[in-house]
C-alpha cells in the first residue's frame, strides 16, 4: 500500500464493482492481493456477506442438538462471525481499514439496504475509527457516473438508519426462522423451513391449488346474433339489459362483457335464440367516445420480471441475473434492483440526450421527432414517487447485440422499448358502442377506430380497427342469424412467475383488515424486488413447490405445512407488511423503535414455539420426532433406522451406535441425494439402480448398481458395482 498519508480506501461489494470504480477514477491502479492500489486511492472489496450472524450453537452448546425443549432461542446480544469462504479477504480488508495510511473510507457497496449492511458489518468487525463517506447512485458504473458520484460524496451518517433497519431485519429473520424451523422440524420429524416472506408466499400458492381442487365447473351459454343494416352486417352479443351492460363496463374487470352475457339455463338460452331468429330489430342507442391510453410506466424490477416471463417464459431469477449482467458487465442499464417506476425531474436534460443517442442505434425503431421530454410529464418524472433508486432504464452504453445471448437481447430490448414508449404521445382511439333490440331482447356491439397510434408505434401497430357500419339511432335492422355457444366456468389458473410476482407485490388482495390492506398497498408487498426471485427459488429447493413448465404446484409437504400454520401470523401477508412498515419507519425516522421492534419479534417467536408444541401430529408419531417411521433395520445393532435432515441414523443414538448414512454420499458423482425407498432396499441387503451418475474426470454420465458397505476411513457408504456399470 502506498506510503502517502491520507489515502482514500474504497470498499466495494464485489470485485467487478471494484474494477468499475477503479476504471472510473481515471488513474493507474496496480493489482495487489485482495485490493487495487493507485496514487491516493486503494480499492478493495467483499464477496457479498463477508460477515454473518453466528449459529445458535455459538450461544449455548445445548443448541447444537435440535430439541424443542431448548426453544425459544433468544440471544440478548447478537454475535457475528466471518464467513469461512471469505476469511482471507476479510483479513485483507481489515488490515487496509486499520492501516495508518488510510485517511478516510468510502462505502461503495450496492446502493440499498443489503449493500449498506454488508459494508457496515465489515467495518464494525474491523474496529473502524476512520471517517466514513457514502458513494450512492442508481446509474450504471460508467466512468462518467463514477466521477460524478465521487464529486458529491455524502456522509455515511446519512445512511445510519438504513443500516439499523437492515440489521434489525436480519436479526428478526434469524429469530423467526431459527425458532419456527427448529420447532416444526423436531415436532413433525421432517425438515420444515419457515420464514416471514416464504411462508405467506407458499400459502398463496397452496390456497390457489385448494381452490382449483374444490372447483366444480358450471355450464353456461352465450348467444350471438348477426344483424343486417342497410350499410352492412355486424355481430352483437346478448345482454340482459342495456343498464346491466353499462354497469359491467364501468367495473373495468376485463371479461365483464362475457360475464354479463352468461345464461346458466339452456332452455332459457334456446328460447331467447328462437324468439329473435329472423325478427326485425332497431338500433336503440349509439355512443361514440374518444379514449386515451397513456404509455405504461417505466420498469421496476418486478415489472420487468413479469413482462419477461409472459413474453419469453423466462423465470424471475433468470431475469434478475440477466438484468444484473446488463448492469454490471455491459453497463447498458441502470441499477436493476429497484421498485421505482419514475425518474427524478433533474434527469430531464440527460434523458433528452439519451433519446438522441438511442435513435438509430438500437433495434427498436422510433421517430425521435415524435418524442417529448418534459418535467411536466408526471407519468415519468415524479420525485415524490421515488424510492432509493429511480426506474430501470437504458444507459448511453449501447451493447453490441452480437455479444448478447438471446435472452440478454430480449430483456435489453424490453427495457429500451418501455423507456422509448414513455416519451411518446398517448394512444388514442374512438370507441363505438351500439345497442340493438330485437323481440324485446338486447344485444351489444363494439367498434374501435384508432385515431393516433401514439406510444404503441414503438411496438409496431399491433392493433387493428374494428369498424361497425355507419348507423344512427332508430335505424331498422334484420336479424340474419343466431348462434349459441356452450361453455363452462373454469377454475383460476395456477401461478406462473409473472402472476406470482404480481400476487407478492399486491399482497393486500389476500388480507381483509382495511388498515393492513392500506399498509400493504403503500409498501412493496411480500419481499422486495431484489428478494422475490430468491424466495420463489427457495420454495422449490425446499420441496414445498414444484414447477411444471411455467406453472407452480404445491407439494403434499407444502400443503401440510400451510394446514398447520394457516391461522398463524407467520403465514399472513399482513404480518410481513407490518414488519416492513416498522423497519421503514426506523430507516426514515429515528432509532427509537429498535427495542420495541425486537421485543415484539422475540415475543412472537416464544408464542409460536408454544403453539407448535400443541399441534396435532400424524398418526403413529409422537412429539419431538420420536417413533418416526423406520427406514429399515440398523446393520450394526439391529435397531430401527430413522431419517434425519441430512442423513439416515440409528434410533439408539450416536453414543450407542455409530451407523450413519449421509443423503449426499454420492454428491461427488452428481447425485444430490438418495431416497428413503433406496435406503430401505439397501438396509435389506439389496442392490439399487443408480442412473445419471457423472464421472469426476470426464464428466460423462453413466448408470450403475450400488450396495451398502462400510470402510474404516469413510464409514457407511453406497458402494458402486462397476462391473455392472453401463454407459448412459
Amino acid at each position: 500500500m502506498s506510503s502517502k498519508t491520507g489515502a482514500m480506501l474504497i470498499l466495494c461489494e464485489k470485485p467487478s464493482q471494484a474494477r468499475d470504480i477503479a476504471a472510473g477514477l481515471g488513474i493507474n491502479f496496480t493489482k495487489r492481493d485482495g485490493y487495487l492500489e493507485g496514487t491516493g486511492y486503494v480499492v478493495t472489496w467483499a464477496f457479498g456477506h463477508l460477515v454473518e450472524l453466528e449459529d445458535a450453537e455459538f450461544y449455548d452448546k445445548r443448541y447444537s442438538k435440535w430439541d424443542i425443549g431448548t426453544l425459544p432461542i433468544l440471544p440478548e446480544e447478537f454475535k457475528y462471525r466471518i464467513n469461512k469462504k471469505g476469511a482471507s479477504q476479510f483479513k485483507t480488508v481489515k488490515k487496509l481499514i486499520n492501516s495508518t495510511v488510510t485517511g478516510k473510507i468510502v462505502i461503495c457497496t450496492d446502493p440499498g439496504r443489503e449493500g449498506e449492511l454488508i459494508a457496515r458489518l465489515i467495518l464494525k468487525l474491523s474496529g473502524n475509527k476512520k471517517p466514513l463517506y457514502r458513494f450512492w447512485t442508481s446509474k450504471a458504473l460508467t466512468p462518467a457516473t463514477v466521477m460524478e458520484g465521487f464529486s458529491m460524496l455524502r456522509s455515511a451518517s446519512e445512511f445510519d438508519r438504513l443500516y439499523l433497519s437492515a440489521m434489525l431485519r436480519q436479526q428478526a429473520d434469524w429469530l423467526i426462522g431459527i425458532n419456527a424451523t427448529r420447532a416444526f422440524t423436531v415436532h413433525f420429524g421432517e425438515l420444515y423451513s419457515l420464514g416471514r416472506v416464504q411462508t405467506p408466499t407458499l400459502r398463496i400458492i397452496v390456497d390457489r391449488e385448494l381452490e382449483i381442487r374444490d372447483f366444480k365447473p358450471i355450464p353456461y351459454w352465450l348467444i350471438k346474433a348477426e344483424f343486417k343494416h342497410v350499410n352492412g352486417r355486424y355481430e352483437g352479443s346478448w345482454i340482459p339489459s342495456p343498464d346491466k351492460s353499462k354497469r359491467e363496463e364501468d367495473n373495468e374487470t376485463g371479461d365483464n362483457q362475457e360475464i354479463s352475457s352468461r345464461i346458466f339455463d339452456e332452455k332459457q338460452a334456446n328460447a331467447i335464440s328462437n324468439s329473435i331468429d329472423g325478427k326485425p330489430g332497431t338500433i336503440v342507442s349509439i355512443s361514440r367516445e374518444p379514449k386515451t391510453e397513456r404509455p405504461p410506466l417505466l420498469f421496476s424490477l418486478t415489472d420487468l420480471q413479469r413482462e419477461a416471463n409472459i413474453r419469453f417464459g423466462v423465470s424471475a431469477k433468470e431475469t434478475l441475473d440477466i438484468a444484473q449482467a446488463l448492469y454490471e458487465k455491459y453497463k447498458a442499464i441502470s441499477y436493476p434492483r429497484t421498485e421505482s417506476r419514475h425518474l427524478n425531474e433533474e434527469l430531464v436534460p440527460e434523458i433528452g440526450h439519451l433519446l438522441k443517442v438511442l435513435s438509430g442505434n438500437v433495434s427498436v425503431k422510433f421517430d425521435l421527432s415524435k418524442t417529448s421530454v418534459t418535467a411536466k410529464n408526471k407519468n415519468v418524472f415524479d420525485s415524490n414517487k421515488l424510492t432509493d433508486h429511480h426506474a430501470l432504464i437504458p444507459t448511453l452504453n449501447i451493447p453490441d447485440a452480437r455479444r448478447l445471448s438471446d435472452n440478454e437481447l430480449n430483456i435489453y430490448t424490453l427495457i429500451v422499448a418501455r423507456f422509448l414508449a414513455a416519451f411518446h404521445p398517448p394512444y388514442k382511439y374512438l370507441s363505438t358502442k351500439v345497442i340493438t333490440k330485437a323481440a324485446n331482447e338486447f344485444f351489444v356491439s363494439t367498434g374501435k377506430k384508432i385515431t393516433d397510434i401514439g406510444w404503441k408505434d414503438v411496438y409496431g401497430n399491433i392493433e387493428k380497427d374494428k369498424i361497425l357500419p355507419d348507423m344512427n339511432e332508430k335505424d331498422p335492422v334484420a336479424t340474419d342469424s343466431t348462434s349459441i355457444d356452450e361453455k363452462e366456468t373454469t377454475p383460476p389458473s395456477r401461478y406462473t412467475d409473472a402472476s406470482l410476482l404480481s400476487a407478492m407485490m399486491n399482497a393486500q388482495k389476500f388480507v381483509t383488515d382495511a388498515a393492513h390492506k392500506k399498509i400493504l398497498k403503500s409498501t412493496s408487498g411480500l419481499g422486495t424486488p431484489a428478494t422475490r426471485a430468491a424466495i420463489i427459488e427457495s420454495l422449490i429447493a425446499r420441496e414445498y413447490v414444484k414447477k411444471s413448465g411455467k406453472v407452480f404446484t404445491p407439494t403434499d409437504k407444502g400443503i401440510f405445512l400451510i394446514s398447520k400454520v394457516r391461522e398463524e401470523k407467520i403465514s399472513d401477508p399482513a404480518y410481513t407488511a407490518i414488519w416492513e412498515e416498522e423497519l421503514e419507519a426506523i430507516a426514515s425516522g429515528s432509532a427509537e423503535g429498535k427495542t420495541d421492534f425486537l421485543k415484539g419479534i422475540k415475543n412472537y417467536a416464544t408464542e409460536m414455539v408454544e403453539k407448535v408444541r400443541g399441534l396435532s401430529l400424524p398418526p403413529g408419531q409422537k412429539a419431538n420426532g420420536h417413533d418416526r417411521k423406520s427406514a429399515g433395520t440398523c446393520p450394526e445393532c439391529g435397531q430401527p433406522v430413522h431419517e434425519g435432515k441430512i442423513n439416515y441414523f440409528c434410533s439408539t443414538g450416536k453414543d450407542k451406535c455409530k451407523f450413519t448414512l449421509f443423503k449426499n454420499c454420492l454428491a461427488g458423482l452428481g447425485k444430490s441425494s438418495i431416497t428413503s425407498r433406496q435406503v430401505s432396499d439397501l438396509l435389506k441387503g439389496k442392490t439399487i439402480k443408480l442412473a445419471g451418475l457423472q464421472s469426476k474426470k470426464s464428466r460423462r454420465t453413466f448408470s450403475a448398481e450400488g450396495k451398502l458397505s462400510k470402510s474404516e476411513k469413510y464409514g457407511w457408504q453406497v458402494e458402486l458395482i462397476f462391473e455392472k456399470a453401463k454407459s448412459a
